[in-house]
């Protein structure tokens, strides 16, 4: 026989203000102030029937009904479910309405309930003390909960939790959680403690969350310590302060997640700072552990990001599979201690699992120690990002700096993405820098596509500097309808290239692959100069240089360029290329090329058979161009409609799938006269 409990009725009522009051225990005249109870008759029917307050009690069979429940007159009702009490925070009179269900706790229907500081300090006792990781199970957050606000708590100066914070003291809860290390996460330890439920935040905020660790007591540190297979979070707004000097993964939002993990409509706004090395920092999750697989939707980090061997504004490690959708990077990340930071990943390390980011952008200022990405640090994955974008610029100390990625080295499919900001390599010896990709390489032949993407950031590097990609090496790429509008500037010494779209392109382990650029074209003014004296600094307007292996094949077809060229020892108009595979056809230059030695279209090897219709403005200074490689044509004669219409025909001699299997199922655009009176393409 179910066990009888009476539940009593604590009702809030104050006429002049926000005060709690006793306990309800008899019926209020109705035209007064008055709490009304009503019960399910049967489960699930969502029929009611009242109660009266006198006669009240029933079985553990009932649950509330939170979400049904409410006060007229907008008071805060609040279930106690240890000590089955209710209370209701009104303002004056009010009338409130209290519904119970025949069902049990934990229930998607009726979840448990987080109400107050405590509840969040009993959820986090019985994951790390009891090991109940609450598999299937259910949780709403009903209240915006403040850590500093003793309002948000039951009691705020109990003392009967102990020790939280690690002073060794018996202080008032309050204190406790906003002093020393503050509030233990839920889940804190990877192999036993942690949590595998959904919480739903209802909409509602965390604020002024405490978290200090400077020893190796807690490893991983955020709201959520550690989630395992099938967690949810979702509908929640996390602020506060997080700090770290030891070694171990931490998130606003949670630190480390294996198995399987959704996280829907989450904010974060706590700032995280580290001085660790080998540390993770991000603003919703520190860590994806190897294997794993999250999705985040609808999300978005505004805390500022400081330290870690890997930062970002979203997922700082990713060991597994993630698909990102709709959020966005607000926060500064700056990473002056370890070497990788990105607005949404800092390191992707699964190179056997995929990556999906959608419609979503960053925001805010990356710095980096080494590599340095408006999207994503550095990745050894497969890639995908559709509709995604960067505002703000990117830097590295050292080597890699990307408007979207710093670093790749697999399967990268950008498609309808751009960068609007400043690019810069920092460091005045040796920086790889992109518009929308430092590098591109790999340790074996995997095809990856650039379609529809542009960059409009002025790119600053040292030793590759590229509008589009800084380096492919060891990689297969195509670019297509993609186009660099940022000025280019490499200032770097000795032997150094800067191109509109890329500045070089090669093999060096790998023994064949292409190089396709399709209906592309560079407006950005290109400059490549240092003050080392015997130096060899290129500039080109679309490839920087193509070298090495003799099986690489580079295909520029349909392309143009109208940026000035300026550089030290080369400047080419198109490319420069040290190599027989070259396709180039249907190409032209209308930008000033002044150099040491000029060259209207391109230096380019002794194999010419595949190089034709391709024509430069007469304005090279000082230059030579190789016979048959490109026509040299007046102003006039370059704004007329007939070089459109030659253009457009010489599109019908040109077979791409003839040329090369990979090119099937591509098209090339066509031409017609632009605003500034010379041909520009038709990229719908």
């Amino acid at each position: 026989m179910k066990k009888k409990i009476a539940i009593i009725i604590l009702v809030l009522i104050s006429i002049i203000g926000l005060i709690y009051r006793q306990h309800l225990n008899k019926e209020k005249d109705n035209n007064k102030e008055m709490i009304a109870i009503f019960l399910e008759t049967e489960k699930g029917t969502g029929k009611y029937q009242r109660s009266s307050l006198k006669n009240w009690s029933f079985g553990d069979e009932y649950v509330i009904n939170i979400q049904k429940s409410y006060c007229k007159n907008g008071g805060l009702l609040r279930w106690n479910q240890e000590t089955k009490k209710i209370s209701a925070k009104i303002k004056g009179s009010d009338e409130c309405y209290v519904y119970f269900d025949k069902d049990e706790y934990g229930t998607k229907e009726h979840p448990y309930l987080i109400q107050t500081i405590e509840d969040l300090v009993r959820l986090s006792n019985s994951v790390n003390i009891d090991n109940v990781n609450y598999s299937g199970k259910y949780f709403l957050l009903t209240n915006d909960l403040d850590f500093q606000d003793k309002s948000d708590y039951e009691d705020a100066n109990r003392t009967d939790f102990g020790d939280i914070n690690g002073q060794n003291g018996n202080e008032a809860l309050i204190t406790e959680l906003t002093t020393g290390s503050g509030f233990i996460p839920i889940g804190k330890d990877i192999n036993s403690n942690y949590f595998q439920g959904t919480f739903d935040g209802g909409n509602k905020r965390i604020d002024n969350l405490y978290i200090v660790n400077t020893s190796n007591v807690r490893k991983n540190i955020g709201l959520f310590g550690n989630t395992n297979i099938n967690t949810t979070i979702k509908n929640l707004t996390v602020s506060g302060s997080m700090i770290r000097t030891t070694n171990g993964e931490m998130g606003g939002l949670i630190a480390r997640a294996d198995g399987t993990l959704n996280i829907e409509n989450c904010h974060n706004e706590v700032t995280l700072n580290s001085s660790s090395e080998i540390n993770t920092a991000a603003g919703l999750l520190g860590s994806l552990g190897g294997g794993s697989s999250a999705t985040i939707k609808n999300s978005s980090n505004r805390g500022q990001i400081n330290g870690g061997e890997n930062a970002a504004g979203l997922v700082a490690y990713v060991g597994g599979a993630l698909t990102v959708e709709n959020s966005v990077n607000y926060g500064e990340i700056s990473n002056n201690v370890g070497p990788y930071a990105g607005g949404i990943i800092g390191r992707d390390n699964a190179a056997d699992r995929e990556k999906t980011i959608i419609n979503s952008h960053n925001e805010g200022i990356i710095k980096s120690k080494n590599y340095a990405g408006g999207l994503i640090g550095s990745t050894l994955g497969n890639v995908t990002i559709k509709k995604c974008y960067n505002a703000s610029k990117a830097e590295t100390l050292g080597i890699y700096a990307g408007g979207l990625i710093g670093y790749s080295s697999n399967s990268i499919n950008i498609q309808n993405s751009y960068n609007l900001a400043t690019i810069k390599g920092l460091d005045d010896n040796v920086t790889w820098v992109g518009g929308l990709i430092a590098t591109m390489g790999g340790t074996q032949i995997v095809t990856s596509k650039i379609t529809n993407s542009y960059n409009t950031g002025n790119i600053t590097g040292s030793f590759r500097t590229g509008g589009i990609v800084s380096l492919i090496w060891d990689a297969e790429v195509i670019m297509d309808k993609c186009f660099n509008t940022g000025d280019i500037v490499n200032l770097g010494s000795g032997t150094s290239y800067a191109g509109g779209l890329t500045s070089a392109a090669g093999l060096n382990k790998l023994t064949d692959g292409n190089l396709i650029i399709l209906n592309s074209y560079n407006t950005g003014n290109i400059t490549n100069q240092s003050e080392v004296e015997n130096g060899n600094e290129t500039a080109s307007g679309l490839i920087g240089a193509s070298f090495t292996n003799s099986n690489y094949q580079v295909l520029v077809f349909n392309s143009y360029n109208t940026g000035n060229i300026i550089a030290d020892n080369f400047a080419n108009g198109i490319i420069k290329n040290f190599q027989e595979l070259l396709f180039l056809k249907n190409t032209f230059n209308i930008g000033n090329v002044k150099a040491e030695v000029n060259y209207g279209i391109g230096q380019i090897g002794n194999n010419i058979t595949n190089v034709a219709n391709n024509y430069y403005l007469d304005n090279v200074s000082n230059g030579s161009n190789i016979a048959n490689v490109g026509s040299k044509m007046k102003m006039e004669s370059m704004k007329q409609q007939t070089f459109v219409d030659e253009l457009n025909k010489n599109i019908a001699n040109i077979n791409l799938e003839e040329i090369n299997e990979l090119l099937k199922g591509y098209t090339l655009s066509k031409w017609q006269l632009g605003s500034n009176g010379y041909p520009e393409l038709i990229n719908n």
